[in-house]
């Protein structure tokens, strides 16, 4: 009996530094900001360029009264071009082989737009990092646990949890235990627990009382 004591309280301590370890790695990796890469499109109408616009206004401008409201039009879209170029803080000249220049500018979202008319397509892969969700303390969980407790030198009593980690359903735990409510033996454990239905968790743990223990909790 003996040796298979010793043996599950083996088991258990190697469990719990397991999981712990799974666990911090796990809260760890969703701390760390992330790198994706992502792919932006823009089908450009070269015509509906700054450039595009301001030539089409030049040519209506020929039979100017004719095209009078045309040209107003033209005009207002001619002017949304200009002022999304001109607050840009990033524009691109590009010389091509050809020696034609393609000019290219960032709009408020940061999405490549075209600055001249012989540009039909936009095709740009960035890296952009994801930084991890701030969280405030108004929107934090405490993640409080009380129920009971048994431990393997047949002692039991309430038992009053702290989860420090957690990943899916399994969690670690720093907890408060007290038994024997006539002397009021009090301790100090760490555990592992398992939800196993609507915040009620099952676990096991050590405390400073160089016992083992099984719990029953309720995650508040």
């Amino acid at each position: 009996m003996k040796y298979v004591k010793t043996i599950l309280a083996m088991v258990i301590v190697v469990s719990i530094f397991f999981i712990g370890y799974k666990i911090y790695n796990y809260d760890k990796e969703q701390r760390e900001p992330i790198i994706e890469t992502i792919e932006t499109v823009v089908v450009v109408s070269p015509e509906r360029t700054y450039e595009g616009l301001k030539e089409e206004v030049l040519e209506l401008k020929e039979d100017e009264e004719v095209n009078k409201e045309e040209i107003e039009v033209l005009r207002e879209a001619l002017s949304v071009e200009r002022k999304a170029f001109l607050s840009s803080d990033d524009t691109i000249l590009i010389k091509t082989i050809s020696d034609d220049t393609i000019l290219l500018y960032r709009d408020k979202e940061g999405t490549l737009q075209a600055g001249s008319n012989n540009i039909t397509k936009i095709i740009e892969h960035r890296d952009v990092v994801i930084l991890p969700k701030e969280m405030s303390i108004s929107d934090r969980d405490w993640n409080i646990k009380a129920g009971g407790f048994y431990s393997f030198d047949k002692s039991y009593g309430v038992i009053l949890s702290k989860e420090v980690l957690s990943i899916k359903k399994y969690s670690l735990n720093a907890s408060a235990l007290l038994s024997d409510f006539e002397d009021f033996k009090f301790s100090i454990g760490g555990d592992v627990g398992y939800e196993i239905k609507d915040n009620l968790e099952l676990g096991v743990g050590y405390d400073t009382n160089k016992e083992f223990y099984v719990k029953l909790q309720y995650q508040f």
